[in-house]
């Protein structure tokens, strides 16, 4: 997950063995929140889901919480940092 960085508007990823959160932020530098009511991470998550990758929006702190199953293939995670990209992106933009 940690490719995700290298988005402007990822601020912080955070978490232990497969469980993971993604703080989602308007500005990457003062890790400055989007407005709450934009819902950004239901947006990414929702969008997320349609391509088939399942991930819990956590709107009060502008946060995507990951946890996949323990038997999750390398491919299979491939596909989640991926979706992961272009979900964030597409909606950030």
């Amino acid at each position: 997950l940690q490719t995700l960085m290298n988005l402007p508007n990822v601020g912080e990823i955070r978490g232990a063995g497969l469980i993971a959160g993604i703080q989602l932020v308007s500005d990457k530098h003062s890790k400055e929140n989007f407005d709450a009511s934009l819902k950004i991470p239901l947006k990414i998550s929702t969008m997320a889901r349609e391509k088939g990758v399942i991930v819990r929006p956590l709107p009060t702190v502008g946060t995507l919480a990951v946890s996949p199953p323990l038997i999750i293939t390398k491919s299979e995670i491939d596909t989640l940092v991926q979706t992961l990209t272009d979900s964030i992106s597409a909606v950030t933009k």
